[in-house]
């Protein structure tokens, strides 16, 4: 990537970031304004990157790191007699989550073409059953990929092909309400992506008899460490509350291979929306 587009690209996740910033910190009568101006503008500004040869996931992976939280300042120097929230260390102002929804092929192609319109496309995100939200797909491609050395599970929880409609223009939820169980609400803030059934098949095959020994046996608390995923939170808890981060790992593994699962059955392709979980 030469200078100016690597400039471009900061500058555009820069001002992602103070959007989110806003959306985050709005009042309940200003979040669905500005939450559809960011959509407007992400739907305006990814696709001149997609464009210039950016990949999808270079332009994810941008935001994601300009919307990371702050760590509080003296985070580090808690004393050692305070005893932390368990869940402290993984959560902040805002999360991303990555959304995913069986989905026929169909469907796609009917949008595509112009044959279905986005309030009708939006109808169908809706309506999909068996779907589930992942808040820690970071982490997991991680631990399949065994920290960056094996590229055949980079795409189990990222890639696909966005969803555009006839005009080429694509596909951005301006917002989509879905409630997680600690009571964030989702806000929708990157395109539509689609993973086709040949594909979706094949990636099942691949993660479908990892079982929990062998999951954990790939799951490494120094490691995830060393990779930054957890950078901004407390070494000393997360390495305490180690045996709970795997865990949850693997419960949103087990949430994954399900929809798999549910998608390869159904003859289905799989809906990608990236987001971001804020109060």
């Amino acid at each position: 990537m030469d200078q100016e587009l690597e400039a471009q690209l900061n500058a555009f996740a820069t001002e992602a970031a103070s959007m989110t910033l806003l959306i985050q910190k709005a009042q309940k009568n200003e979040l669905a304004k500005l939450s559809n101006d960011f959509s407007a503008f992400l739907a305006e500004n990814i696709p001149i990157f997609l464009n210039k040869g950016v990949p999808m996931q270079v332009i994810q992976k941008r935001i994601q790191e300009a919307t990371e939280p702050v760590p509080a300042q003296g985070a580090a120097q808690r004393p050692d007699d305070e005893i932390p929230d368990e869940t402290e260390y993984l959560e902040g102002e805002i999360s991303s989550v990555v959304y995913f929804a069986p989905m026929s092929e169909k469907v796609i192609a009917a949008f595509g073409s112009g044959a279905m319109n986005k309030n009708a496309f939006m109808k169908e995100i809706r309506a999909s059953q068996d779907v589930v939200s992942l808040e820690m797909t970071e982490g997991l491609s991680l631990v399949l990929t065994n920290y960056g050395k094996n590229i055949d599970f980079e795409e189990v929880t990222d890639g696909g092909e966005v969803v555009a409609d006839s005009s080429g223009e694509a596909f951005i939820p301006e917002h989509i309400e879905v409630t997680a169980e600690d009571g964030m609400s989702f806000i929708v803030c990157d395109p539509t992506v689609f993973k086709f059934p040949d594909e979706v098949k094949t990636i099942l095959a691949q993660i479908e008899n990892i079982d929990k020994s062998a999951f954990y046996k790939k799951a490494n608390i120094k490691k995830l460490l060393k990779s930054g995923w957890l950078e901004g939170y407390d070494k000393r808890s997360v390495k305490e509350e180690a045996d709970y981060i795997i865990s949850e790992l693997w419960n949103e593994f087990v949430d994954l291979q399900k929809v798999y699962r549910k998608a390869a059955e159904q003859n289905k392709g799989l809906l990608l929306i990236v987001g971001y979980l804020g109060e």
